[in-house]
């Protein structure tokens, strides 16, 4: 599922021996190692910790293919939204943890004055949005510009 949702491959796969995997979706080793330690509860869903991790796509188009690979296996997202500064779909994988998978929609400097302005001042979570939605009118020839703007996000 991990690999699946990052666009990435498995590096290394110790699942049959010490139980744990390397992830990786660019030149390093990896980028995430998960552990299966025999004897280890599970998390409880109350206790603090990692709230998601978050994974940025190139492009808008990368974004919308992964979305609809994902969603080809199955794996739908439980939100998608447009924060103002990322589009985002956010998922669950089959532990629990919280997955985002975005395309930042400004650029750093940008996403730092949109962040101390009032249309986020006014509403520091963003605007639901529907990916199918988004991918249709992406089809019909929408721009990246159009499919982003914050202001009209979610109509």
């Amino acid at each position: 599922w991990d690999a699946a949702a990052q666009a990435a491959w498995i590096g290394i796969d110790n699942t049959g021996s010490t139980n744990d995997l390397f992830i990786s979706y660019d030149d390093e080793h990896h980028r995430l190692a998960i552990a299966a330690i025999p004897g280890l509860e599970d998390p409880n869903p109350k206790s603090a910790g990692v709230e998601h991790f978050a994974f940025t796509f190139e492009t808008i188009d990368d974004l919308f293919a992964q979305y609809e690979k994902m969603s080809a296996r199955g794996c739908k997202p439980y939100w998608t939204i447009n924060h103002g500064f990322t589009l985002s779909a956010y998922y669950r994988d089959p532990e629990g943890n919280q997955v985002e998978t975005q395309v930042d929609t400004l650029s750093l400097d940008d996403a730092d004055a949109f962040m101390q302005g009032p249309l986020f001042a006014a509403n520091p979570i963003g605007i639901n949005v529907d990916f199918d939605v988004l991918i249709e009118r992406r089809r019909n020839g929408a721009t990246f510009a159009e499919l982003t703007d914050y202001a009209t996000a979610g109509q």
